[in-house]
């Protein structure tokens, strides 16, 4: 048995013309500037729970029965946030949070 959670978004009608927009726009500056990505910083953040605890949708369970395990929801628990980012050839970070939420105005 193989036991796997899988977040989806759903789309919306407009999805589909703004990323073929988008696409085409890069597709544009690339052959304008062929640097123009050394520019652009990708990132992204994942938070932590101090105690130890695994997100379960990241965490894959093999085996041909039902596994005999009950999973505690800590809601609350003490988590810790991390933000990193890679621009051309340099990651920025990481930098660690200890706020619930990451703003412009941390």
């Amino acid at each position: 048995m193989h036991i796997k959670c899988k977040i989806v978004q759903s789309l919306q009608p407009d999805d589909g013309p703004r990323r073929a927009s988008f696409a085409t726009a890069i597709l544009r500056r690339i052959d304008e500037d062929n640097d123009c990505l050394k520019r652009v910083c990708f990132s992204d953040e994942a938070h932590f729970h101090t105690s130890g605890v695994v997100n379960r949708c990241n965490v894959r369970i093999w085996g041909s029965e039902n596994p005999p395990v009950a999973f505690k929801n800590q809601q609350g628990s003490p988590k810790v946030n991390v933000w990193c980012g890679i621009i051309h050839n340099k990651v920025i970070g990481p930098f660690f949070f200890n706020e619930p939420i990451i703003s412009a105005n941390v």
